[in-house]
């Protein structure tokens, strides 16, 4: 469930145009665990939702007005809309992605849990 909270924070990061530093050493290792003991299709999933979210994150950050240095103003222009126009286009496909790992993730669990309780019958439930 690390994983799924990590995405909703880079979304969150993203849509307040914060620093991703913070994420950076999480995300590594998050996604090294998920490498390491994920099934390939829960694996090749993580994989689309990194790539369509970085697709939403570029366009996204990049229709983030223009700061002007030494104040809080920024500058939005035409291309700003045309780009959040985009990240817009692409957030629906994010979520759809996102539910659906989270759907294997759970069908995964789901499978895993019934095999510890056919080789161990007397675990509760």
């Amino acid at each position: 469930m690390n994983l799924i909270a990590s995405l909703n924070k880079t979304i969150k990061y993203t849509k307040g145009g914060e620093n991703y530093n913070e994420l950076v050493n999480e995300l590594s290792i998050i996604s090294a665990k998920v490498s390491l003991i994920a099934p390939d299709n829960i694996n090749k999933q993580t994989e689309t939702v990194s790539d369509v979210l970085y697709e939403w994150s570029s366009y996204y950050r990049k229709s983030l007005p223009t700061q002007i240095e030494g104040t809080n103003f920024g500058i939005h222009s035409n291309t700003n809309s045309e780009l959040r126009d985009r990240a817009e286009e692409i957030y629906p496909i994010l979520n759809w992605e996102i539910g659906k790992l989270i759907e294997m993730i759970k069908i995964e669990l789901l499978g895993q849990q019934k095999l510890l309780h056919k080789y161990n019958p007397g675990l509760s439930a």
